[in-house]
């Protein structure tokens, strides 16, 4: 019990028992508090279910409908008061009520909605309550619908849901000063509410509206908003925030009454230094929802006349005024929202010019500022505006021509901007300076940055330039980058190269996902020469599960039709090799008896391999090189992808007079309708690796049991909490046919350390499928990351959603995955 309960438990025994249908003193009190704080009334409003169209744009509402008080009803609108506080306006329609872009409600009966958030509110889920995303605390929300109640007369409901709120866990980071060590119920809401109330006015303040509300609120009506948060929520953790936003709104409504508007008219015939004085001014009606840098928001907001863009028309002879107002810090119509959203900045105008300037110049001005708290406000402007001016100063005794020309040369910063704008003032001197730049540029980023632009040369120069970085000294993925552009040109020095790169690549950290590995592949199969072939084929079976899955995928994309296949990347393949498409067959065929499964072979489930092992997307890749050869059965389930496996080996072995292999005996024994969750046969990869050990005995128990929901979380606990030698992890698919054979337990085993420290990456994922199609459908996925699990409670939410799963029809397909794998 946390302290808070202690404290309010304690209170509760001093004050006198009510009856029932009667509200405590102190409970009213808080109704009536929240009653002046001007949210709508909502005592004769309707509890409706929302159907608000498929275009509608309400915030983070995935659903296809909301929920809400109904606070305002027209013949052709009607508004909104959600339970988080927020409200919007939508326009009704005719559409059929069955169609999805009906928009309408229906009323609900909101007192069955209160017992029923008593009820969960009493008997919590196991894994809490979802509230990500929300900007109200939970106790908060409670707060408002006991409120609701006690307005709809409901008092005893009131009361009951009132001490459920209280008795929430402590979640606000609240600092209480001379209050005492334990905040009031009354800190707590201020808390919440002027928390959410901040949101909503910063969102307001940035021109976001929802539903009907096309219009922005006017400034003096967001500083009327900002002076309620101040004066209702001292405790809000932006209560600070409030009064020095509510202080800035003051000072820009008093210089608004001040100052007359011109019309577009006045303005077209102003001096162009009076114009850019006036646009830098109109940059406090500036909008823009921002992400964290601030930039694509006020880029793109208003089309192409806002005084953002118009700047941006004017361009240099607008810099000397964008660097004198460096440092106001007069908000325009902008907010900075970060990860958490309750982490955020105001832009301001300086902020704005800053961006501006940046875009004119190609620079990163604000990056490299040096910027401390024990600098004076004046010491900041001046650091501020320090590196424009330098930049600035250049530019005048260059001009614009020569400072691109240079800064491109010099080959330190991003081209891209600066090239695109040296191809309009002097296209003649565009390839020189890239190819200048080219040669001077370091690191992996820049030097991509800079191939763009010298693939697009085709020049001597420009193919030497590529043929220095694919032999430099630079790292890998640098080299690997121009070798890509010149095997597309089917450079002669580029298989050498890659051969020498093949033997060379050594597996690291930085490469955990196998992208150099992967790319490197790629381009050896895309060069299509036997030599390369060769080089891909060795060594196969000492190559770890990963680069073997790596390998029969990307065999299978890059010699297969290339429309058919997903994320094929920018590497274009040459004709392949008689021998070398040989030499792929033979290597996919021999995969097809490598039941190992690959963390990465997931990538590859889009193609339709509803499976993680090398020998299944060996088969996908066959198919892909000669569909009318080897047959692939899309998604197809574990018994049809055993008979498509076996029955391409022996079509393979028997033109190449081998023994067939012997068929797998794929019909089971059909079960009783209530015996389809049977587990009747265990497949354990690689085979015979276990032996006698416990791990084994522990799987093996498992045979003729039925499938419960906590099976494989009981199996992946196990292993996590017994050091399995040689093993750092276990994959289990738990596979049911619709042809009532009973359930297929395949097991595979993942070779390596058990990490030192206990640390896991698992994911739990279900799939199933009614049709004939053999296409399955995701029905739950959940990934974790953190110490392996060696508590069941961890896996309570994926219990859930197994046990779903398997109350479905005795025929449905399913396929449960359930992956553990530790990483030291």
């Amino acid at each position: 019990m946390n302290a808070l309960r202690v404290v309010v438990l304690s209170i509760l025994m001093t004050v006198p028992l009510v009856a029932a249908g009667e509200i405590r003193d102190e409970t009213k009190q808080l109704f009536e508090w929240f009653s002046g704080l001007g949210f709508p009334d909502v005592k004769d409003a309707k509890w409706a279910e929302v159907w608000p169209g498929t275009k509608a744009a309400i915030k983070y509402t995935p659903a296809k409908t909301i929920h809400g008080f109904v606070i305002e009803d027209t013949d052709d609108h009607f508004r909104i008061l959600m339970p988080d506080l927020t409200s919007f306006c939508l326009t009704k329609n005719k559409e059929d009520k069955k169609d999805p872009k009906w928009v309408g409600f229906k009323e609900q009966s909101f007192t069955d909605k209160a017992r029923q958030d008593l009820a969960e509110l009493k008997h919590p889920p196991k894994d809490g309550f979802d509230r990500y995303g929300q900007q109200l605390t939970h106790r908060a929300e409670v707060f408002f619908i006991a409120y609701a109640c006690w307005r709809k007369g409901e008092n005893e409901l009131a009361q009951q849901l009132y001490d459920q709120a209280v008795n929430l866990r402590l979640e606000e980071n609240i600092s209480t000063g001379n209050a005492g060590p334990y905040p009031t119920m009354r800190q707590l809401l201020e808390f919440g509410i002027g928390r959410a109330a901040t949101l909503t006015a910063l969102y307001q303040l940035a021109g976001q509206t929802y539903g009907m509300d096309k219009t922005p609120l006017r400034r003096d009506e967001l500083l009327e908003i900002f002076r309620g948060i101040v004066k209702n929520y001292p405790a809000s953790p932006c209560y600070e925030s409030a009064v020095k936003i509510t202080a800035m709104l003051e000072n820009m409504v008093r210089e608004d009454k001040e100052r007359r508007v011109l019309t577009d008219e006045e303005m077209a015939k102003l001096p162009d230094e009076q114009r850019i004085a006036e646009l830098i001014y109109r940059l406090r009606d500036q909008s823009g929802l921002t992400g964290w840098d601030g930039r694509f928001g006020i880029f793109y907001a208003e089309g192409t006349n806002s005084p953002v863009q118009q700047l941006l028309k004017i361009g240099y002879p607008a810099v000397p005024q964008l660097i004198e107002s460096l440092g106001d810090q007069r908000y325009i119509r902008s907010v900075r929202f970060y990860r958490d959203r309750f982490s955020y900045n105001i832009v301001t105008i300086s902020d704005c010019a800053m961006l501006i300037l940046e875009n004119l110049s190609g620079e990163q001005f604000s990056r490299f500022a040096n910027n401390s708290d024990k600098m004076s406000s004046e010491e900041k402007i001046a650091e501020i505006r320090r590196l424009p001016q330098q930049w600035w100063g250049e530019f005048q005794k260059k001009g614009e021509k020569q400072m691109l020309v240079d800064e491109i040369s010099a080959g330190q910063k991003r081209p891209e901007e600066m090239i695109t704008k040296l191809k309009v003032v002097s296209p003649g001197d565009m390839e020189d300076a890239v190819l200048r730049g080219a040669a001077n540029a370091k690191g992996i980023e820049q030097i991509y940055a800079f191939s763009r632009y010298v693939e697009r040369i085709h020049t001597k120069a420009a193919t030497d330039q590529l043929l220095a970085w694919m032999n430099g000294p630079d790292e890998q993925g640098s080299r690997l980058i121009a070798a890509v552009i010149l095997n597309n040109e089917n450079h002669p020095a580029v298989l050498p190269a890659l051969i020498r790169e093949w033997r060379a690549y050594v597996s690291h950290e930085n490469d955990a996902f196998q992208d150099t590995f992967e790319k490197l592949t790629k381009l050896m199969i895309a060069n299509g020469q036997t030599e390369a072939m060769q080089e891909v084929v060795r060594d196969w079976d000492r190559r770890t599960d990963d680069q073997r899955c790596c390998i029969v995928g990307d065999l299978g994309q890059m010699m297969g039709p290339q429309e058919d296949i997903p994320f094929k990347g920018e590497i274009k393949p040459n004709p392949v090799s008689k021998e070398a498409k040989s030499l792929a067959i033979e290597l996919l065929i021999h995969a097809l008896e490598d039941k190992s499964a690959s963390r990465s072979s997931f990538f590859y489930c889009n193609s339709g391999v509803a499976s993680q092992r090398i020998c299944d997307i060996a088969l996908w890749a066959l198919h892909q090189i000669e569909p009318s050869q080897y047959t692939f059965t899309v998604n197809a389930g574990w018994r049809q992808m055993e008979k498509d496996r076996i029955s391409a080996a022996n079509s393979w072995r028997a033109a190449h007079g081998l023994e067939a292999l012997s068929p797998a005996n794929m019909s089971g024994l059909k079960l009783d309708e209530k015996d389809s969750l049977k587990i009747t046969t265990i497949e354990i990869f690689p085979p015979g690796s276990l032996k006698e050990t416990e791990l084994a005995g522990q799987i093996s128990a498992l045979q003729d049991t039925k499938l419960a929901p906590d099976t494989l979380p009981k199996l992946l606990t196990w292993f996590a909490s017994h050091k399995c030698d040689g093993l750092s992890g276990i994959h289990v698919d738990a596979i049911r046919e619709k042809d009532l054979t009973g359930v297929t337990l395949v097991v595979n085993l993942v070779t390596g350390a058990y990490p030192k420290d206990g640390s896991s990456r698992w994911r739990v994922e279900i799939s199933s499928g009614t049709g004939d199609d053999g296409r399955f459908e995701k029905i739950f996925q959940k990934f974790y990351s953190h110490p392996f699990p060696q508590d069941s409670k961890i896996w309570d939410d994926a219990i859930e959603g197994i046990a779903k799963a398997l109350n479905a029809p005795p025929k449905t397909r399913l396929v449960i995955k359930a992956i553990l794998e530790g990483h030291s």
